[in-house]
């Protein structure tokens, strides 16, 4: 046993160092050996999922149940794979399982409620409320208070689906430090960083290659993973998920240009157009190649990418730039009444979140004025209510072969979903979420103002050009 578990260590080490490629090679020796307790089984499943190889991480889960039936941690990441891979009614039976051997944990509940459309005669709000009665940390009570305002909201109570969420969201806000102020001056000033054409065209030889990305971009829940699947579908571009690999080249670049000095994030954001991005474009190609093991064409569907369209023009400048818009009254409300762990701190006050999303509006109005026909903006509403228009549209921008059949392709519904919208995604294209924000119209009343206000200001400047 301490042979296997020293090499599951050391796996993981080269996991966590971005040695992707060397720790599967390590976990290749392993998985060809037989395993004996399920504590080897337990660390080699979860570093499978670092690895987001999610049908052997569920092989190595059961297998540790098998040996350790009485878990609950087990029980709760096996359903978390099982979410992961569309499991649901699988999924369900793990949370309950994990349910009974650790009653009201605000994990394994937040998870089981969002694995189905709740109905009147099979919910758990009785189960959460005593859950969050009985919650001692205020993260848990947050959690419980998201799973209840989604399961209300499946009820069609939307009075009590808003005091739920809003008192999630209250309390995680008061559980963090965060100043929208400078979310807004950062994105201002990536725009001030490169105001024309010029500072986002490379003056160099491209980059393009086999290994050509498409970027989706915008803000979280807006369709930017059912985008993702539909282009996949096409058999010829590899969905790569959200990779984090633009902005860590980019950071390192930046170091290195400051001599590794820690700086003021404004300062970085303003040497930025100096650094050699070229040599940015062929970092971030070469880690993809290096720690995902891609070398044909690939989508990255990181959202905040969005900070970046100029910055990923000049270094590649034959990558594909999908923007998904969505309503933005629908796209807000769907932020906010979503549990993001450390992710998005702009998502749990209203305010706060109608002001990040009039800076991210503006900087892609600013993207769109001096980058004019390189972003492929596609509206979610569109493509829901069109797909046999907007699809070819789409699929013709990213120079992608066409087929009716996309729209049922098995990539819709069979790839592991790692993201918030694992299970909404494999229903296919849906309306059911245009104008869900009306259901909460008298509550979202300031949010409204917000939005309504840079509408009008967007609608006059276009008026203005």
């Amino acid at each position: 046993m301490q042979d296997v578990v020293m090499q599951l260590n050391q796996a993981l080490a080269l996991q966590r160092a971005g040695r992707r490629r060397d720790a599967w090679s390590l976990l290749q020796s392993v998985l060809n050996r037989p395993l004996s307790t399920a504590v080897e089984y337990r660390r080699l499943a979860e570093i499978l999922v670092l690895q987001e190889r999610f049908p052997l991480a569920l092989q190595s889960y059961s297998q540790a149940l098998a040996l350790q039936p009485s878990d609950p941690d087990l029980h709760y990441n096996l359903a978390t794979v099982k979410r992961f891979l569309g499991d649901f009614t699988g999924a369900e039976a793990a949370c309950d399982a994990a349910n009974r051997l650790r009653p009201r944990d605000a994990d394994t509940l937040l998870l089981l409620s969002g694995l189905r459309t709740q109905t009147s005669a099979a919910n758990h709000i009785d189960l959460l409320l005593a859950a969050q009665a009985a919650a001692r940390h205020p993260l848990a009570r947050s959690k419980i208070g998201y799973a209840l305002a989604k399961e209300y909201e499946d009820l069609g109570e939307f009075a009590a689906a808003f005091q739920s969420m809003r008192m999630a969201a209250e309390t995680r806000r008061a559980l963090i430090t965060y100043d929208v102020a400078q979310d807004e001056q950062i994105l201002a000033t990536i725009a001030s960083a490169y105001p024309d054409a010029a500072a986002c065209t490379s003056g160099s030889a491209d980059t393009a290659s086999q290994s050509e990305p498409i970027f989706i971009i915008g803000l979280p829940r807006t369709g930017t993973t059912v985008v993702e699947r539909l282009l996949a579908s096409s058999g010829e571009i590899r969905a790569a998920g959200e990779l984090p690999d633009f902005s860590l080249e980019l950071t390192r670049l930046l170091r290195a240009s400051a001599d590794g000095t820690p700086r003021d994030p404004l300062e970085l954001i303003r040497r930025s157009p100096k650094i050699n991005f070229s040599e940015l474009g062929l970092r971030y190609l070469r880690s993809i190649h290096d720690r995902y093991e891609i070398s044909g064409r690939f989508i990255d569907k990181l959202p905040l990418n969005f900070l970046y369209v100029g910055l990923i023009h000049r270094a590649l400048p034959q990558a594909k730039i999908v923007h998904v818009v969505r309503d933005p009254m629908d796209t807000c409300l769907a932020i906010y009444k979503q549990h993001f762990e450390a992710l998005y701190p702009f998502s749990y006050d209203l305010t706060e979140l109608g002001r990040y999303y009039v800076a991210y509006r503006k900087l892609m109005d600013h993207w769109r004025t001096v980058l004019p026909g390189v972003i492929v903006e596609v509206h979610y509403e569109q493509l829901v209510h069109y797909p046999q228009i907007a699809g070819p549209q789409l699929f013709a921008a990213c120079q992608l072969q066409w087929r009716p059949e996309c729209l049922s392709s098995p990539q819709l519904a069979q790839q592991a979903v790692t993201t918030a919208s694992a299970v909404q995604v494999r229903e296919g294209l849906h309306r059911r979420s245009i104008g869900r924000w009306r259901a909460y119209e008298p509550y979202l009343q300031d949010l409204l103002r917000i939005i309504t206000a840079n509408a009008a200001a967007r609608n006059a400047s276009a008026s203005s050009v």
